[in-house]
């Protein structure tokens, strides 16, 4: 189990730094779906703990009333409709 650990560990250091940590976790739950799976299975005899990867909650940014009418003005006459009931 112990060999696992550091496995799932070193796999989280080899990913690259410029994936949002998002990136990562998502990438971990597929993994660990996989693992799950062949549990299930019986093609492994043991699962595995999984270590957490915490998420900074990021607070969406609003375009302001002036930006979206800067930005609907570059659209055609006849999309903007949407775009209006949309907002």
């Amino acid at each position: 189990m112990i060999k696992w650990a550091k496995f799932l560990i070193h796999i989280i250091q080899q990913l690259p730094d410029r994936l949002s940590n998002k990136t990562k976790k998502n990438i971990m739950d597929t993994l660990k779906a996989f693992l799950t799976w062949a549990y299930e299975l019986e093609y492994i005899e043991k699962l595995l703990l999984f270590p957490t990867i915490t998420i900074d909650f990021k607070i969406p940014q609003w375009m302001q009333e002036q930006e979206q009418g800067e930005v609907l003005s570059f659209l055609p006459q006849d999309d903007r409709f949407i775009y209006l009931f949309l907002m």
